[in-house]
């Protein structure tokens, strides 16, 4: 087995042990609020900090919805240091209890209208016992398939509740970035993703690379004309010397300037005697809390 074989296999294991994780603090976090059905369980699987805030005022659909779409968005979401609400947005519970109900209904209104479009055109088509006949097994595909997802979006696109609650979301979801723990729920590849659009919210010249092939760095930040190799860590123990020393061995193949590390923990006493004055060690805490100009300061006492 090659070294990229053994990788790719250890990812694999290491992306269900995450997910298996999560799910058993989703189950944890909905059984501590005395949330026993499985819908309430998945709803904080998804994303505990909104199943917390107004998990229960929506359907599951509704809520999976919501998720997807703010996490598709592909505006980046910035840091909000003060806690969104409703009321800001011209909004209430009632507004989301309304719009999981109406979510629900247009599920069932674009079923009935694919049937009923089905049926008409095979009618049209072949006459009508044949045409009934010829359109059970396409229009159950098609009610089934694509109505349940497509006439809903739909609905969601062209109402304004709808759109204020995706704003009032995804401003949610910046202010809890401010949560180490937002950090530690996120799956490995996630956390690359959310550091390195930390970066560019900072505006910093900062690309992230892609899960394979990766040669060891998870991220490149360009100043002042040096390389800045990032490598991104999410783990339940401190980081070693190994993980430093491997780093530096990338940033000489790819001849970088200056490493940085970013985990989830802290770093034992070998990682930092490791690191020297080639690679910046941060935690979450430190990591969030930092601005552009904390990290300019960071850079260039590095640099020079």
């Amino acid at each position: 087995m090659t070294n990229k074989m053994r990788e790719d296999n250890f990812m694999r294991k290491e992306s269900i042990r995450s997910v298996l994780n999560k799910a058993k603090t989703a189950s944890a976090m909905a059984r501590e609020r005395g949330d026993k059905t499985s819908d309430r369980s998945v709803k904080y699987f998804l994303n505990p900090f909104l199943a917390k805030e107004f998990g229960e005022l929506c359907s599951l659909n509704f809520f999976r919805y919501i998720t997807s779409r703010v996490s598709s968005e592909k505006d980046s979401i910035e840091n909000i240091k003060k806690k969104p609400k409703m009321v800001d947005y011209g909004i209430d519970k009632e507004d989301f209890i309304l719009l999981s109900q109406n979510f629900v209904k247009a599920r069932s209104v674009g079923i009935f209208l694919a049937i009923i479009i089905d049926v008409i055109f095979w009618v049209s088509l072949a006459g009508f016992v044949e045409g009934l006949i010829l359109s059970i097994i396409p229009g159950f595909l098609l009610a089934g398939l694509a109505a349940p997802d497509f006439s809903p979006r739909i609905y969601c696109y062209f109402s304004p509740g709808s759109r204020k609650i995706l704003k009032y979301t995804k401003d949610l979801i910046g202010y809890y970035k401010n949560d180490i723990d937002f950090w530690k729920n996120l799956s490995w590849r996630d956390f690359e993703k959310e550091v390195i659009k930390f970066f560019v919210e900072l505006n910093f010249k900062c690309n992230g690379t892609p899960a394979s092939g990766d040669k060891g760095v998870d991220g490149w930040i360009s100043y002042k004309n040096k390389k800045i190799a990032i490598q991104c860590k999410k783990k339940s123990q401190p980081v070693g010397p190994a993980i430093v020393r491997e780093l530096l061995g990338t940033m000489l193949r790819e001849k970088a300037d200056i490493g940085l590390i970013i985990t989830t923990t802290g770093y034992s006493v070998g990682a930092h005697e490791a690191a020297g004055g080639l690679v910046i060690l941060l935690d979450m805490e430190e990591f969030i809390n930092m601005d552009r100009l904390a990290f300019e300061i960071l850079f260039n006492r590095y640099i020079n």
